[in-house]
Order: C-alpha cells, then structure tokens, then sequence
C-alpha cells in the first residue's frame, strides 16, 4: 500500500509543473503563469451565409470571432458570432467554453450582449482562472485573476476591442 501512495505521489510531482508548485508555497502567480493567463488568441471563421425570409430574401454572410485566453493547462474559449448583410446585423449569440488541468481552476462567469443596434453589437465575457483545488465542499484556491474581454461586432463584418 505504501509503494502505491509513494507511486502516486511521484506521478503527481511529476503531472504538476514546477511553476505552478511554487506558486502553490508563495500564494502569488509567477511572471510565466501571468504571461500565460494573460495572452490572448483571437481568429475569426466564416460562417455558412444564411438567408432570411422576411426581409426580401435578403444573404446575411456569418463569422465567428474565438478568443482563448490561457495554455492547455488552463483556458477559457469566448465565441461571438453574427450574421450580417453591410446594412445590419440580423443576429448575434455569445458563449463561452473552458477546461483546465489540476491544479488549476477556469470557471466562466457568463457572455452577456450588453449594447444593441441594427449596426452594432457589443459584448462582454467574464472568467476566473484560478490556482487551487476542487473539494466536495467547494474550492480551494490560492490566488486567482478575473478577466473581461469586451468586443464589438458590427453590419460589415468587422470586429474589434470596446
């Protein structure tokens, strides 16, 4: 029984980067989690053209703007996407995807459109990212950052930081 626990243990030393196993003694983020956590990747996708009806038959081409924020120990996926045509914008939605590895901890605290017109949308996403444990009793954590990333997406296709 002991070797399994010692096994064990040897695995995890060896699953758990040393950045973040300092982290864990100093309660403070290091300069590299930091840089980790906080770069950002944006790319935008074509979306399939849709066409609606009720204006005349009118083509809306989509895109689908991803921002991920994190490494693949710990991240978090915002995607906003919007049909538009030059003159408005037919539709948007928001949502949010995240993951982590231990002992890390990504919660998504909600996408919300907070700025609506027929050209213009805009919108907010929250996430925490957080260095600690998940307990039946509820988290763990030695420190954590909270972050928003606003956009705006508009009728020409464009995109950009609010």
């Amino acid at each position: 029984m002991k070797k399994a626990i010692l096994g064990l243990s040897l695995s995890a030393a060896l699953l758990i980067p040393s950045s973040f196993a300092a982290a864990s003694e100093s309660t403070q983020l290091t300069e590299e989690q930091k840089a980790l956590l906080e770069a950002k990747t944006e790319y935008v996708q074509s979306l399939p053209e849709q066409v609606n009806i009720q204006s005349g038959f009118s083509a809306y081409a989509g895109k689908r703007l991803t921002i991920k924020r994190g490494s693949f120990l710990a991240w978090s996926k915002d995607y906003i996407e919007w049909y538009y045509n030059g003159k408005k914008i037919s539709s948007s939605n928001g949502s949010q995807d995240v993951g982590y590895v231990f002992p890390n901890i990504v919660k998504a605290k909600g996408i919300t459109r907070y700025y609506k017109s027929s050209g213009l949308h805009k919108w907010r996403a929250k996430k925490t990212h957080s260095i600690g444990t998940v307990t039946p009793w509820g988290d763990v954590v030695l420190t954590s950052n909270t972050y928003t990333d606003r956009r705006w997406v508009n009728k020409k296709g464009k995109y950009g930081n609010d």
